[in-house]
């Protein structure tokens, strides 16, 4: 991972648009994008993908970790989001981001969708 200043917690927002995920929206003011195809065995692929920073992102059953090393125009900002404790379970191979101008959104799949975690991380996450 490149280097960078101090990481600080990004801007974000949650939402749960169906019962079974919770989707972080996160704002990276200038953060840019291009789209990126990638060939699979029959179907193409087609990605945006950040083009000044460097993004990593990994789930875990209990949480995520987010880590977004900016370069060029972000040069020198480094957001980091560590959350280990979620109000339940994630099915973590169907978690993912997706990246978009100005920001990224973290969709993370619950394991059991038949509650709602929105009342316990309307605070934000610990």
């Amino acid at each position: 991972m490149a280097e960078a200043g101090d990481a600080v917690p990004p801007n974000y927002g949650l939402h749960e648009p169906s019962r079974d995920k919770v989707q972080v929206t996160i704002s990276i003011q200038g953060l840019r994008t291009c789209t990126s195809v990638t060939f699979g065995r029959l179907i193409p692929k087609v990605n945006k993908v950040a083009t000044n920073a460097e993004i990593t992102f990994k789930a875990t059953e209990n949480g995520f970790s987010f880590d977004l090393v900016g370069r060029d125009q972000l040069q020198g900002k480094h957001y980091q989001l560590n959350v280990e404790k979620l109000p339940g379970a994630l099915d973590v191979p169907r978690c993912h981001y997706k990246v978009r101008t100005d920001g990224v959104d973290i969709v993370l799949h619950k394991r059991d969708p038949s509650k709602s975690w929105l009342g316990e991380l309307s605070l934000g996450f610990d």
